[in-house]
């Protein structure tokens, strides 16, 4: 059974984190290409199709693996966009508001 684990970083180290992600997704899927079997037996009795088979099977467990932190780097990504793109949103208006309070004074007088 597999389980979510989940933690909490700053936002300044997301990018690092989703790229530590990434090349741990790709070391392993560079070494899963090399254990597909590039040539299949026509003579898959017995011990050859048990152990082809357990092959394949270890394979797609391993491709499911790195799918599931694919799929989790996206979701960290989209989230660590929609935050930044809040901060900068709030980091503007909190800048632009003591202009406006400034127009408003000079207006009413």
């Amino acid at each position: 059974m597999k389980v979510k684990i989940s933690y909490s970083v700053d936002i300044e180290e997301i990018p690092e984190k989703v790229h530590c992600i990434l090349e741990e997704v790709k070391k392993e899927l560079t070494h899963l290409s090399g254990r597909i079997p590039a040539v299949v037996s026509t003579n898959l009795h017995g011990e050859q199709y048990v152990e082809l088979r357990q092959e394949i099977d270890q394979v797609r467990k391993k491709l499911f693996i790195a799918d599931s932190k694919l799929e989790d780097s996206l979701l960290i990504l989209d989230d660590w966009k929609r935050v930044t793109l809040a901060l900068e949103v709030e980091r503007t208006t909190l800048i632009n508001e003591p202009k406006e309070a400034e127009k408003n004074v000079e207006n009413s007088e």
